[in-house]
């Protein structure tokens, strides 16, 4: 079994379902009760989404990379961000540490494609949204990635990080959600949307939209974390 190193905190609700869900995955997939050996580092949610959301990129990689740095020593084997967001910077990590990140944009992308999906929208954080790495990935992938308008980004964005990070679900914004994703689907053609928020799940789940595929980029990113701790 591999060791795999984990960046969480970021937020604390989506690292707990991480947690749940990565053991749970790999317990269906070994057939027995046996845990997975992790080693999970919490960062600085706020720190990192201030870095994150004024652009710094440098810092935000400086800091990342300190935090990489002491899973590798931990005996990680291969690392993952459990955040959509500091994916920002995930390129310019695996230029500079010594260790294969599990990308998140990368593993959805693969995913969605494996689906024979062309065209999808995005939601997630600002960042997430408009810096361009699931774009890149799913360039690579064949896949077309649009995402909302500016005044549906500041939405979710703001609603995202006040309410939804906190597992805070409200109604009135779980219908303005749906509403973004049907303006998406109906003016964009769509075949699908990546919930490109780890939080996400929490307030969009795809037993409530029948007519468009939900990519949980979450249990995506677990599946992949648990194939690499199982290759052995």
């Amino acid at each position: 079994m591999r060791h795999i190193g984990i960046i969480g905190g970021i937020g604390p609700e989506s690292t707990i379902a991480y947690y749940r869900s990565i053991i749970k995955v790999f317990q269906e997939k070994q057939g027995m009760d046996s845990y997975p050996e992790l080693t999970l580092r919490s960062i600085d949610l706020i720190r990192m989404l201030g870095m994150a959301n004024s652009g710094n990129l440098e810092e935000l990689t400086k800091y990342l990379k300190s935090h990489l740095e002491i899973l590798k020593s931990a005996g990680a084997e291969y690392v993952a961000l459990a955040s959509n967001t500091p994916h920002v910077v995930s390129e310019r990590l695996a230029q500079i540490i010594e260790i294969p990140i599990i990308d998140i944009a990368e593993e959805t992308c693969k995913f969605i494609s494996n689906a024979n999906i062309k065209r999808v929208g995005l939601l997630g954080t600002k960042s997430t949204m408009n810096a361009g790495f699931y774009q890149m990935a799913g360039k690579k992938h064949g896949i077309e990635i649009v995402t909302p308008h500016s005044k549906a980004q500041d939405f979710v964005h703001e609603k995202y990080l006040s309410e939804i990070i906190f597992n805070h679900i409200v109604p009135d914004t779980k219908e303005k959600f749906r509403e973004i994703m049907e303006e998406l689907k109906h003016k964009e053609k769509i075949d699908g949307i990546i919930i490109g928020g780890t939080e996400l799940p929490f307030i969009m789940r795809q037993e409530e939209f029948h007519d468009i595929e939900l990519f949980d980029t979450t249990q995506i990113h677990v599946t992949s974390i648990v194939n690499k701790i199982i290759e052995g």
